[in-house]
């Protein structure tokens, strides 16, 4: 029996609303992150640099939300949430240990090379 092998891929995106650009990080139909640049070619140094900096849990900032229950991750290029440093981040869940384990699933993911544009 041949089991599918399912692959991490980053994916290019137009958001919605607005311009600029989408990228995240999906593996089978799960997101696993979603970054935000607001010119083409700023699109592969945003790869780069997510690939650079998700391969170590110390750049995760996990995230409780105030308002309401609910908690996220934010990767950042430094131990602090600067804008400017901040590149990605994930949806939002329920409990802690669900970002916990995603972004295990990140650091494992995060270093695929298959990017597909689908702005084209």
């Amino acid at each position: 029996m041949n089991k599918k092998e399912v692959k991490s891929r980053y994916e290019i995106s137009k958001p919605v609303y607005g311009d600029g650009y989408n990228i995240s990080l999906k593996l089978g139909h799960d997101e696993l992150l979603t970054s935000f640049v607001s010119k083409k070619e700023d699109l592969a140094a945003r790869v780069d640099n997510i690939r650079e900096f998700a391969g170590d849990e110390i750049n995760f900032h996990v995230i409780k939300m105030d308002e309401e229950e609910g908690f996220f991750f934010k990767l950042s290029k430094s131990d602090k949430l600067y804008r400017g440093d901040i590149l990605a981040s994930s949806d939002i869940f329920d409990f802690r240990s669900e970002v916990e384990s995603l972004i295990k699933r990140v650091i494992r993911e995060s270093q695929t090379v298959e990017v597909v544009d689908n702005t084209e």
